[in-house]
């Protein structure tokens, strides 16, 4: 019986020992993760450092301030990898410490074993203990590896019958007329929102397709940009199956727009919002516009748009989303 509780006990001990060994190799993989990371945004810092004071996107056209500020918030994410590297240094050495007390006391638990074998080994007709002790090892650790097999093998059939949904729910969206019926709305769309906006010189072939360059410049840039993001939303709105955050547009007024078109900039936004969707404008006028249908909420405190008195009733709305994420 003692002996067989030793073999027990050292089974016991070795599944413990690999399940931190895998815990280790995790955890491997994400401090080189981060490192890598970490080594990016020293290569972004250093590339923004000799770049000039502003930077235009490629891609839209927008102009970005290349200051102290957004230089400051690249080595600020870098000193996040330090921190994140340093806690998992540390529950490192916590798990080879664990390591080496396991393996520590599988070792005496093997000498222990092996002082029992020396007393008791003995002929029994023509089987010795050893043979016996050899054959129970065995049979245990292929009982270990058949459970584990069992469970990789229910986990690989679930994840292949997600993977044959999600190739079904590809080759859906792949669609040719379903691609068109989404291309011609969007086009109608920004064709409309355009020429709300007073937009003359634009590219209206390439505009009007959804992957299309947004490189006017001068006035006609904000209006034309405003035209591809309500267009944009609306088609996505309108065809996605996922749930759709409210859109928030700060600022749609920009490049000294004169007096009709500043008007027309938030009276489109606040007339045609993406399929009945919540929009959230941030703008210091509302140019001689007046909805109807929507809150106008003026902030009287600097730098603060949240009130106080609001913080423990949202709270309590926010929590149990908050617990299961």
């Amino acid at each position: 019986m003692r002996l067989r509780s030793l073999l027990t006990t050292r089974q016991a001990r070795a599944i413990e020992l690999a399940d931190i060994l895998d815990q280790r190799a995790s955890l491997d993989q994400q401090i080189a993760m981060v490192q890598a990371s970490a080594n990016e945004l020293a290569e972004d810092a250093a590339w923004a450092a000799d770049q000039a004071d502003e930077i235009m996107c490629p891609t839209c056209g927008v102009v970005h301030a290349n200051d102290f500020r957004n230089r400051f918030a690249i080595l600020a994410d870098r000193e996040e990898c330090f921190e994140f590297l340093n806690g998992a240094q540390q529950k490192r050495r916590h798990l080879a410490d664990k390591v080496g007390e396991l393996q520590l006391m599988i070792r005496e638990t093997d000498s222990t074993i092996a002082g029992m074998q020396r007393v008791l080994e003995e002929k029994r007709g023509e089987l010795t203990l050893e043979d016996v002790i050899e054959a129970r090892g065995r049979a245990a650790a292929y009982e270990v590896f058949q459970e584990q097999i069992k469970e990789l093998e229910h986990s690989i059939g679930e994840k292949a019958g997600e993977i044959s949904d999600a190739e079904g729910e590809i080759e859906k969206l792949k669609d040719p007329a379903r691609r068109d019926m989404i291309e011609s709305y969007y086009a109608k769309l920004m064709g409309t929102y355009m020429r709300n906006l007073n937009v003359q010189e634009a590219d209206n072939d390439a505009v009007t397709k959804i992957a299309g360059n947004v490189v006017e410049t001068g006035s006609e840039q904000p209006r034309l940009l405003l035209s591809y993001v309500l267009a944009l939303a609306d088609t996505i709105q309108k065809y996605t199956t996922a749930f759709s955050a409210p859109l928030v547009i700060d600022s749609p007024v920009q490049q000294e727009q004169d007096m009709s078109n500043a008007p027309a900039i938030i009276r489109q936004v606040i007339s045609k919002r993406p399929n009945g969707g919540q929009t959230i404008i941030g703008t210091i006028s509302l140019h001689g516009n007046n909805p109807l249908d929507a809150d106008v909420i003026t902030f009287t405190e600097n730098r603060s748009v949240l009130r106080a008195s609001e913080y423990d009733a949202t709270f309590r709305k926010l929590e149990p989303m908050l617990l299961v994420m």
